[in-house]
């Protein structure tokens, strides 16, 4: 199956943006997750992935923030 590179990476060889690459589905499945290469055949006219931020980062519920580094937060228990 052929794949378009969309960040440099080396494999077999090194691959620049906008190189294609020949490849098994099963060997590059962590590229295509990951962002690295894309299938072209799969283009259902939906925007590049070229550019996006990964996911935002889970918040912490347990605890709220402290409003400063000397304070507690507010929900600490005394000791």
């Amino acid at each position: 199956m052929e794949y378009k590179v969309v960040r440099p990476h080396q494999g077999d060889k090194w691959y620049d943006v906008g190189d294609t690459r020949e490849a098994k589905p099963i060997s590059v499945a962590h590229l295509v997750a990951s962002g690295t290469l894309v299938d072209p055949s799969a283009d259902d006219g939906a925007a590049s992935s070229e550019g996006e931020k990964s996911a935002p980062a889970v918040e912490n519920k347990s605890d709220t923030p402290a409003s400063n580094k000397a304070q507690k937060p507010e929900n600490a228990k005394a000791t």
